[in-house]
């Protein structure tokens, strides 16, 4: 009996300590841990940068994904819309998209590289997309270019080159 006395007590205070060193890593450790963690980031600041820099790679390389994503879901109606005016080989093994806007500086000094290209390598098919962004005239022309690739394609590049090239 009295080995069970001994046994029971031992119990008690192997279950008694169980429950103080569970309240203990609820309710103090964490307080604790803040602490350290506090200290450790005011003495090595450059931890947050690293932080923040691996979260904005990780973010872009999401984005990144997501733009891939929706290029393979609308790339092949982009390349091959039979309505779409373009320049090169028909049967090109490398079809460069170019969306401009007739008022784009930019798009305008790409365009004599466009040429370039097309001239130096007869394996590309460059697929022309008005994009009028830069107000009414950008609009206007934009409306008389689809309309001269529709009833005259033969014609389009003649007056796609004198827009871009004015």
């Amino acid at each position: 009996m009295f080995k069970r006395n001994i046994i029971f007590r031992l119990l008690r205070i192997v279950s008694i300590s169980a429950i103080i060193l569970t309240l203990l890593i609820i309710y103090i450790f964490p307080i604790s841990m803040d602490f350290y963690i506090r200290k450790s980031l005011l003495k090595n600041p450059e931890i947050i940068l690293e932080v923040i820099n691996l979260l904005q790679d990780e973010e872009n390389e999401e984005k990144e994904r997501s733009q891939l994503a929706i290029l393979e879901e609308i790339g092949d109606s982009l390349r091959n819309n039979s309505e779409t005016p373009f320049i090169g080989n028909p049967n090109g093994d490398v079809t460069i998209i170019e969306f401009f806007d007739y008022k784009c500086v930019y798009c305008r000094q790409f365009y004599s590289q466009i040429n370039s290209i097309i001239q130096n390598d007869n394996g590309i098919r460059i697929v022309f997309y008005d994009l009028p962004i830069l107000g009414p005239e950008s609009t206007l022309a934009a409306r008389a270019s689809i309309a001269l690739s529709k009833l005259s394609p033969n014609n389009f590049i003649k007056f796609h080159s004198a827009l871009m090239e004015m």
